[in-house]
């Protein structure tokens, strides 16, 4: 699996990766840097956040640029922002092109297991196929 994460701050970035564990993590807090990883590879998750320390730019630049250019719109993403106004104006972006995106605080975030992160974005993981695989099984008489 291959997530990437829009980012700033290193507490955030070490929890995503202690809570996924040896999943493919990419990480920038750089505007123009994610939209070129995010054109150049395909990810299985996208995780963006609105304030990333710079004063001219921020996830609103990025999640605009996705929606003009039509960067990843196969990707679920998940916009985990604080601001909720920001957070909003995020998600009209990106709602446009991308049919599967939630918001959520990092805050509510941290609550959920991976494999719930995971199923809140519509993501196929292992944990699912096990669900899945329980589900279909018929009973024997």
């Amino acid at each position: 699996m291959k997530i990437f994460i829009l980012e700033d701050n290193p507490g955030r970035i070490a929890w995503f990766k202690k809570h996924f564990g040896q999943t493919n993590i990419e990480t920038t807090s750089r505007i123009f840097k994610a939209i070129e990883i995010l054109k150049a590879k395909k990810f299985d998750l996208i995780l963006l956040d609105r304030d990333v320390g710079h004063p001219r730019w921020s996830g609103d630049d990025l999640a605009f640029a996705m929606w003009q250019e039509k960067i990843a719109v196969d990707a679920p993403i998940i916009v985990h922002s604080m601001n909720v106004q920001q957070r909003q104006i995020m998600m009209t972006h990106l709602a446009h092109l991308h049919k599967n995106t939630i918001q959520i605080s990092f805050k509510e975030l941290k609550l959920l297991s991976p494999e719930e992160i995971l199923d809140l974005a519509g993501v196929k993981h292992e944990e699912s196929d096990k669900k899945e695989n329980e589900k279909q099984k018929v009973p024997e008489l």
